[in-house]
């Protein structure tokens, strides 16, 4: 009799256990619905200072530590430099980039024929003198309208998805050692231009594309919300970028993986190509 009721006791209490992991786990995702869900307070795009304010105080993402910036923000410059126009398999009212052959031939080339090409390059991107910082005030009212991102529900719901465009953008993520900490807009009827989000929809970066895009060679220069020069690259192609510094310095060429110096040496590898 004895061996009877402890077996009942047994079964009823791996039944409450059932029943207590199915109620922690619905509670979790009530938890989780109810962030994705909670409303975020906009700034004021007419207010310079408020802008400014809000663009400090909202981090890239909760996960993601101050002492990170610098490595989120090469990780977006190496992503910004992986052109992602189509090329093949088109729709039929795409028109394909057009892009002319062009051979790697950087580590065979002589110093002078490298510097050369770089400062033919840096010309193209910044002109004669580049401009550091544009003024703040003026970038702000450019971009006023882009200073939050107000589908950024679905732009990063589509993005946590695996998703890479909407009805009226294109969009890509951008990760940190795994963890999703930004995405970038470009909107279709403005292709030249990209925004660059945290993940409360405050924009970060702008990017500026010449009017060569999509066809190559295009150059590219990024600025933050606040104004300041971040990156320029010029596109010689799909597989081959030319990267500089907010000062016109010369920081490396990627071709596919790889980057190379100014001396043809293999200086850095992208594991996301």
């Amino acid at each position: 009799m004895g061996a009877i009721v402890l077996s009942q006791l047994r079964d009823i209490i791996n039944y409450m256990k059932k029943v207590v992991l199915i109620l922690v786990g619905f509670l979790l995702a009530q938890a989780a619905l109810a962030e994705d869900l909670t409303p975020v307070k906009l700034a004021e795009p007419d207010s310079v200072t408020k802008v400014e304010d809000a663009q400090e105080s909202v981090a890239p993402s909760k996960e993601i530590s101050e002492a990170s910036e610098e490595a989120v923000d090469a990780d977006v410059a190496q992503a910004e430099a992986q052109d992602c126009a189509c090329t093949e398999d088109c729709p039929d009212d795409v028109a394909v980039p057009l892009q002319a052959v062009v051979i790697f031939d950087w580590p065979d080339l002589t110093q002078a024929e490298r510097d050369e090409r770089i400062e033919e390059y840096r010309a193209a991107i910044f002109g004669p003198d580049p401009v550091s910082k544009y003024n703040k005030v003026a970038c702000l009212e450019q971009y006023e309208d882009y200073l939050k991102d107000f589908d950024f529900k679905e732009n990063l719901w589509t993005v946590r998805n695996q998703g890479s465009a909407t009805e009226k953008a294109n969009l890509c993520a951008f990760y940190w050692k795994e963890v999703l900490v930004s995405y970038a807009v470009q909107y279709k009827n403005d292709m030249r231009t990209v925004y660059y989000y945290n993940l409360k929809g405050t924009l970060q970066y702008v990017d500026v594309i010449s009017e060569d895009y999509p066809n190559f060679p295009y150059t590219s220069v990024q600025y933050r919300a606040n104004g300041k020069l971040v990156s320029g690259i010029y596109f010689a192609s799909r597989d081959m970028q030319y990267m500089y510094e907010p000062n016109g310095d010369f920081q490396g060429i990627w071709y596919k993986e790889n980057m190379y110096n100014r001396k043809g040496k293999k200086s850095l590898t992208r594991t996301n190509w």
